[in-house]
């Protein structure tokens, strides 16, 4: 038998099927892991299809078989079709993007399924110890139980007695008991809109619901609905420490198992949630953005929480896609709706719900408690203090805390200072990797860079002047925790950002310590912004309000008043009337002034008619390629050369954005300039980038790659 195989190797040149002979006697289907020899090397491939006939005369023979059973339903096989003409990159890319890692293509250690040892009593009646008797007596209600907190000596000498017997289970078979859904009823407008969903002819739809309106509570209806249905569920929120709160909040309700993805997983946990949803032990799947490849069959719904999130975005690495692309490929596949939900919905789907009808547009705007939130804004030109905490803000909080209410405070800036200047000479501290200054860590006393994995002790000496004159400057959640100890030495303060989670249940912990008000004060950057809700916070506290405004993006005003919004709605979530403080130097700008209006639709029609006179999206798709070498001379000659090419090739109508030769920024290592594309449709636009990647896919000195614009 011949068979057709992807081998383990992203590179655009050996982009496609290979066949060889099979002749072993295993079992195995399309979507298989098998060892191949290719060019000489012993290589992990896919098996992709299983031809007829070959053109080849000799063909090498498969040597082992990795998997008897697919790895990838026939499903998501066809999406990775999709993403490879989509996103122009190579189709193995696609695939290994797909699985976690234990199933990854040239993995290493590959897990084998454990064994995990359950007891259940087998005779009665027997003379046994006290403690053997409370074994016995436990089992009793259990059943079957692990017995993890009893000694292993008793267990052993009950099973010898035959009072025990073991029963070998798999793990990733292991599953909780089932318990009955718990129905809680909706409210009119909820169930309006739940109606209208499973109803309705529509597939796609917009949801646009205020912070505290209880979309939720409608994700857990749709959810149900479709299960009783006989269909699979499944749902996206954009960060980890939601999946955690959103899993709790599921499995209180929740008559089925859920199995839950995300990247703080360990290797064994992933495997075994993986395995679970493809054996379809469990029909209910929450994730972050990779969680869209869960291996579900037969999806009756897709919801994606905070939809306007840009973490659902792959930026990083190929492919570079959208999860709403794949969620709308999934969701047409199976015949399933899709629901986009959000208090602060792009600009860009908000468009095509109201105009284009590419959504279906539905509206919850009442709160669950109908109390809106009392918002002020503090101009940071008129502070006179040298705190970070405005006056008003400091004795707002001390007053939350007086009445052992608790507070959040928001500074999107992780570490104890932005950056280390000299001085004397103004020489700022620069990774030697990235041309960006690096940031002070104090509790570590390291220097650390946002981009690479450069880190290096403080030392307070400049390597320019020679002088010891260093000045920390900037504030980041660090500083801000200790000045906060300092204020309020009487309270305890919490702080959430990306180096207080590293450890493995460190979400888990911060959000139930900070829930059972084991903290007065949670500081964090914009992993506290989305979804968390805490009964007991009556106030929340920006600290600086135009960090993403001065970020050069078109939509950066967006991208404030969304994260504003979404911070703003971790205050007042329970029957206590909430408060928030945002401190701006800018307190005119309409992104901030609709936030303390709590007007979306008002923010939108302004920002829209901005973007319609400049032609940004939703009025034109943008793109961006990039140039990276090591060598800044390559760099400046090949994107002034592809620039020549585009502005030979491309339409008419298709905007060139740049490059700008004089602003090449360096990062891990390698140079790297742009060009930005602003088209509404340019007929020649893939036969150019095929080409672009194609030419510069043999050159080994200089590299080339898109990125979207979403």
């Amino acid at each position: 038998m011949v068979v057709g195989v992807l081998v383990d190797r992203t590179n655009l040149s050996v982009n496609k099927v290979y066949h060889y002979n099979y002749n072993l006697d295993k079992k195995i289907s399309i979507g298989s892991r098998v060892l191949v020899d290719f060019h000489n090397k012993l290589s992990e491939a896919l098996i992709v299809s299983f031809p007829k006939e070959t053109e080849l005369k000799k063909l090498k023979e498969v040597i082992e078989v990795i998997d008897e059973e697919s790895i990838l339903t026939l499903e998501l096989l066809k999406l990775g079709r999709f993403m490879e003409k989509k996103y122009f990159t190579s189709l193995m890319s696609c695939y290994q993007t797909m699985l976690p890692k234990p199933f990854k293509l040239g993995t290493q250690e590959k897990l084998q399924d454990k064994k995990i040892t359950y007891y259940f009593l087998d005779k009665e009646n027997v003379k046994l110890t006290v403690k053997q008797q409370e074994i016995v007596d436990y089992l009793k209600d259990k059943k079957l139980d692990r017995l993890e907190n009893f000694s292993k000596a008793i267990i052993k000498a009950l099973v010898n007695k035959n009072v025990l017997k073991e029963k070998k289970v798999l793990l990733s078979t292991i599953i909780e008991d089932k318990k009955e859904f718990k129905e809680i009823s909706l409210s009119v407008k909820q169930q309006e809109i739940y109606n209208e969903i499973i109803n309705s002819k529509e597939s796609k739809y917009l949801l646009y619901g205020v912070t505290g309106s209880g979309k939720t509570l409608i994700y857990l209806h749709l959810i149900n609905h479709y299960l009783s249905e006989g269909k699979t569920a499944l749902l996206l929120v954009p960060e980890i420490s939601l999946t955690i709160q959103t899993m709790n909040f599921f499995k209180n309700y929740f008559k089925e198992n859920i199995a839950i993805l995300h990247s703080s997983l360990s290797d064994r946990e992933k495997y075994n949630e993986y395995l679970k949803i493809k054996r379809k032990d469990v029909r209910v799947v929450i994730g972050v953005r990779s969680a869209i490849f869960a291996p579900l069959e037969n999806l009756g719904v897709i919801i994606i929480d905070e939809e306007h999130s840009d973490t659902y975005n792959e930026y990083s690495k190929n492919p570079k896609y959208s999860t709403k692309d794949i969620a709308i490929f999934r969701s047409e596949y199976n015949n399933a709706k899709l629901v986009l939900a959000s208090a602060t919905p792009l600009v860009k789907d908000y468009y095509l719900a109201e105009k284009t009808k590419e959504y279906k547009l539905l509206k919850l705007l009442n709160k669950y408690n109908d109390l809106k939130l009392n918002i002020k804004i503090i101009d940071l030109k008129e502070n006179k203090t040298l705190s970070y905490f405005s006056k008003e803000l400091k004795e707002k909080i001390l007053e939350k805390l007086k009445n052992h209410e608790q507070v959040i405070l928001f500074l999107n800036r992780k570490g104890y200072a932005n950056y280390v200047m000299c001085a004397s000479c103004g020489e700022v501290k620069k990774c030697p990797n990235c041309d960006i200054s690096l940031t002070y860590y104090k509790n570590d006393n390291q220097l650390r860079c946002s981009y690479c994995e450069h880190s290096e002790k403080y030392i307070n000496f400049c390597d320019k002047c020679h002088e010891k004159d260093l000045n920390i400057m900037g504030v980041g959640t660090e500083k801000l925790e200790e000045e906060l100890n300092t204020l309020f030495k009487d309270y305890k303060v919490l702080r959430m950002d990306m180096d207080t989670t590293r450890k493995k249940g460190s979400y888990e912990k911060i959000i139930n310590d900070f829930k059972n008000h084991l903290y007065d004060i949670l500081v964090g950057t914009q992993m506290i912004a989305k979804g968390l809700d805490f009964e007991n916070v009556t106030l929340v506290g920006v600290i600086n309000a135009d960090q993403s405004l001065m970020i050069p993006s078109y939509n950066a005003i967006e991208n404030t008043y969304s994260l504003l919004s979404q911070v703003s709605g971790r205050s007042g979530r329970s029957s206590k009337q909430g408060e928030v403080i945002i401190q701006t130097y800018n307190p005119d700008n309409y992104g901030i002034l609709e936030v303390v209006n709590q007007d979306y639709e008002s923010f939108y029609k302004k920002e829209i008619d901005i973007r319609k006179k400049l032609l940004y999206p939703p009025f034109s798709n943008m793109l961006t390629l990039k140039v990276k070498s090591i060598n800044i001379d390559l760099v400046k000659e090949h994107i002034i050369k592809i620039y020549k090419y585009l502005k030979l090739n491309l339409e008419e109508t298709t905007s060139i954005l740049g490059p700008n030769i004089l602003n090449i920024r360096k990062l891990d290592k390698k140079y790297e300039c742009s060009i930005t594309l602003k088209y509404l449709e340019d007929q020649n636009l893939d036969k150019i980038i095929k080409f672009l990647k194609n030419y510069y896919n043999k050159d080994r000195y200089v590299s080339f790659d898109i990125e979207f614009i979403y």
